[in-house]
C-alpha cells in the first residue's frame, strides 16, 4: 500500500515548530516557494500576523486556488498567491532583496533546474534574510517520493555552494527529513532592478 504523503505530514512534521524555531515572527516578508496547498504558507501566515506578508508561489492554479480558499476562511489577509515556474528566472516577480525568509520544502526532488530555483531565491532574498531548505532523506521510507527522484544532503550542499550560498546551520525534522538554513555569502552581489512590474 503507497501510503500518500501529503496526508501523511501531519504525522511527522510539525510546521508551526518548525517555522518558529526558525525564527519566523510578526512583521517579515516570508516567501513560500512551491507552496502546495499551503501546509507551511498558512501556519506562517499566522505567525507573521497582519503586519508581516506572504507570498505563496506555485506552479499549479488549483494548489494556489486552495491557499487562498483556507487564507479567506482564515480570515488571513496578508497572504499573496504567486503563479509562478520557479526554474525561470525572475518568474515570481518579486523585488530583489525583498524577502525575509525564503522556504523551500520538497522542491528539489521536483525540480529539472535546481540551479534556477536556488537562483530565484538568492534574488529576492534579503542580505540579511535566510533561504531554508526542506527536503526527504535519500532513504527508504513507508512513504514519500521515490528514493531515486531525492536529492541527498550532499548533492543539495553541493548545489548551494555552486549558488554562492553559505549554510549558516543543519536542523532536523523528524525521521524523514533534512533542513538547511542559507544565506548569502559577503560577496553576493546585488541583482540588477528589475523593471517588469514587482510584488512590494
Amino acid at each position: 500500500m503507497v501510503l500518500d504523503p501529503r496526508k501523511q505530514k501531519g504525522d511527522f512534521l510539525n510546521p508551526e515548530q518548525i517555522l518558529k524555531s526558525l525564527g519566523v515572527e510578526g512583521n517579515m516578508k516570508f516567501a513560500d516557494f512551491g507552496c502546495g496547498a499551503g501546509f507551511f504558507t498558512i501556519p506562517a501566515a499566522r505567525m507573521v500576523g497582519e503586519h508581516g506578508q506572504i507570498y505563496a508561489v506555485d506552479v499549479l492554479k488549483s494548489e494556489l486556488a486552495d491557499v487562498a480558499s483556507k487564507a479567506k476562511i482564515e480570515g488571513l489577509l496578508n497572504l499573496k498567491t504567486v503563479w509562478a515556474d520557479l526554474e525561470i528566472p525572475r518568474s515570481t516577480k518579486l523585488k530583489d532583496n525583498s524577502i525575509d525568509m525564503v522556504f523551500l520544502a520538497h522542491v528539489f526532488y521536483q525540480s529539472k533546474k535546481p540551479e534556477a530555483v536556488l537562483a530565484e531565491a538568492k534574488r529576492v532574498v534579503k542580505s540579511s534574510g535566510r533561504i531554508v531548505v526542506l527536503e526527504w532523506e535519500k532513504v527508504d521510507t513507508p512513504f514519500g517520493p521515490p528514493l531515486d527522484e531525492r536529492v541527498s544532503k550532499d548533492e543539495m550542499k553541493e548545489m548551494i555552494q555552486q549558488a554562492g550560498l553559505e549554510i549558516e546551520s543543519e536542523f532536523t525534522a523528524g525521521s524523514y527529513h533534512y533542513g538547511l538554513v542559507l544565506r548569502k555569502t559577503d560577496d553576493s552581489a546585488p541583482s540588477a532592478s528589475d523593471t517588469e512590474v514587482q510584488y512590494d
